[in-house]
């Protein structure tokens, strides 16, 4: 196929036509069509011509990055609303483009002066950490057995994404912390600030911390879903100086920080012009949970030889990533038992609480997934019914 044939076909920008009120109902069926029309032109073209598609044509790649970008932001936080049949299939086609790219046999196509197809998306910023967080937070939850292999197929292709994850994962941790100590800030002056209007004009600016929060904690749980490997990467980041590693600081987050933001912002409830952030509170509450379950899936329970199947919170199967030195599940057993115990001394057990109100996360994880139903075939089955955390030889 000659390249300028390839650089021919226009692949519009995605727009988020919901958040535009300046596009008609007759102009956003236009673009549907254009867009499915061209995607599917190029979805049946040969492997060599696809790979050129991807490479050459600078319009499908903006499409791609534009229509996961705004997407995945608003599949992160969307109420259930009715879609045209034609958004579904767009929806539909775009997985196709990602799942048919991340095939071995596509991303080894050599499409430059011996660079494979993979190498060279990488190279032009297509393939990124944010590109891969837009994909899981856009089809992680609905499609998990194809991202798990698109997640797994990228990471083959593109080695270096691994290093980009770990740098990733250092500076998500440091701005978790960031944003607790802001919203701590702001408490810490509420208490010896007389200004009432002061207080109210430095919540509003923290709003968007809140935003971020959510934000990370939403698209981490979708990412920890489909990549055990990934999950590890964040679960191995450990702030030395001050001896915390992740679960750590998602449980401090969870355990005093998000009372912290509802004291705050409770001040404010009469007030109109103050936001309401009781159903952001409930999302974040719900995603850091399952985020802290699905790392202790990847980190812990798998490795030892256990795994929850997604969608069945009470399933506990057999691991296909279990270890075989014994030294390593011992060695997991033990980081998995300080972990836990770190939540069992830092949370509040001994007064009446309501779960996913004020209850802490070690509670909430029990009531939402079961937590000590499996340590308990973690026992019996793992530590031949040994007493918890006590390794075997």
């Amino acid at each position: 196929m000659a390249a300028q044939k390839v650089k021919n076909l226009v692949v519009p920008p995605y727009i988020d036509k919901y958040g535009s009120q300046s596009v008609t109902d007759s102009q956003w069926i236009a673009a549907l069509n254009i867009w499915t029309s061209n995607l599917s032109l190029i979805l049946k073209s040969n492997d060599t011509d696809f790979a050129n598609y991807l490479f050459h044509n600078e319009s499908l790649q903006k499409f791609l990055e534009s229509f996961l970008r705004i997407s995945a932001k608003i599949r992160k936080f969307e109420v259930l609303q009715t879609r045209h049949s034609m958004e579904v299939d767009l929806d539909k086609k775009v997985l196709a483009i990602l799942l048919r790219l991340s095939e071995p046999s596509i991303s080894s196509i050599q499409v430059k002066n011996g660079i494979t197809l993979g190498e060279a998306l990488y190279q032009s910023n297509l393939i990124s950490v944010s590109f891969l967080l837009d994909v899981v937070a856009m089809y992680g939850r609905s499609n998990i057995k194809q991202i798990e292999k698109f997640i797994d197929n990228i990471i083959k292709s593109v080695t270096k994404i691994i290093q980009d994850f770990e740098m990733h994962s250092s500076t998500i941790v440091k701005y978790i912390k960031v944003i607790g100590d802001k919203f701590q800030e702001i408490a810490d002056s509420e208490k010896t600030n007389k200004s009432i209007m002061s207080d109210k004009k430095k919540l509003v600016n923290a709003r968007p911390y809140l935003e971020y929060m959510l934000d990370i904690s939403v698209t981490l749980d979708c990412l920890f879903i489909v990549s055990k490997l990934v999950a590890n990467i964040f679960n191995d980041r450990q702030d030395f100086e001050d001896n915390v590693d992740f679960l750590m600081t998602i449980e401090n987050f969870y355990d005093n920080i998000i009372p912290i933001i509802s004291k705050l912002f409770k001040l404010f409830e009469s007030d109109k012009e103050s936001p309401d952030i009781s159903r952001d509170l409930i999302i974040l509450k719900h995603a850091l949970v399952s985020l802290t379950f699905h790392t202790l899936n990847a980190c812990y329970f798998s490795p030892v030889g256990l795994t929850s199947n997604e969608g069945d919170v009470y399933s506990f199967v057999k691991s296909d990533d279990k270890l075989e030195d014994i030294e390593n599940i011992n060695s997991k057993i033990e980081r998995m038992g300080d972990v836990l115990f770190f939540f069992i001394d830092s949370s509040q057990l001994d007064k009446p609480v309501e779960s996913f109100v004020d209850a802490p996360l070690l509670l909430d994880l029990e009531i939402e997934f079961d937590l000590s139903g499996k340590l308990t075939r973690i026992k019996n089955e793992v530590l031949n019914g040994y007493p918890f955390f006590k390794t075997f030889n």
